[in-house]
């Protein structure tokens, strides 16, 4: 017995689906206490001084370049 040549591309087609569907969802990210002191605690003084000891240890640390 021969499978139609349709068959095969839709039977790839839903094992790459289920594997797609299988993957474990990933973690949430820890919120940055830069990000969180600057824009949901609005302390401007403390977010400055963070981002200052950040950006001398890492001066290309984008989230310390934003505050």
């Amino acid at each position: 017995m021969r499978l139609p040549t349709r068959t095969l591309p839709i039977v790839l087609l839903c094992l790459s689906a289920a594997a797609g569907f299988s993957q474990k969802a990933q973690p949430s990210k820890v919120p940055d206490s830069v990000v969180q002191s600057f824009f949901s605690d609005f302390n401007l003084p403390a977010a400055a001084d963070a981002a200052d000891a950040r950006l001398r240890r890492s001066p290309r640390d984008i989230m310390a370049l934003l505050v």
